[in-house]
């Protein structure tokens, strides 16, 4: 039926439906505090990978935490790093060095950062 498509359809795009209401609390209590020792640590993290890449720190923290949130409900692995890494950043800067100049790049922003 079209209503059970539909909510195979859900559970296959929002994977936290299924496995949300059977977490335990000892097991939801380790993972928050991993979450919390990862968003610690990803924080200096991102911003020196924004600054390798040539980019704002703000860029960084969105590079960094955004990824995360997105694949904290879609996501199926349990064992997956995601957010930013400096190879990345890296061919980033190298790429975009020499596209813009500083103030071009201030009039694409819609000022100064």
């Amino acid at each position: 039926t079209l209503r059970r498509y539909a909510w195979a359809a859900t559970r296959s795009l929002l994977p936290v439906i299924e496995w949300a209401p059977k977490t335990r609390w000892s097991s939801f209590r380790a993972d928050l505090v991993a979450g919390l020792t990862v968003g610690v640590m990803l924080i200096p993290q991102s911003m020196s990978y924004a600054r390798i890449a040539g980019l704002d720190y703000k860029y960084g923290m969105y590079s960094g935490l955004v990824p995360l949130i997105v694949y904290a409900f879609t996501g199926t692995s349990r064992q997956l790093g995601v957010g930013p890494v400096a190879i990345v950043s890296l061919l980033v800067e190298v790429m975009l060095r020499d596209q813009l100049t500083d103030e071009e790049c201030l009039d694409e922003l819609g000022g100064t950062n």
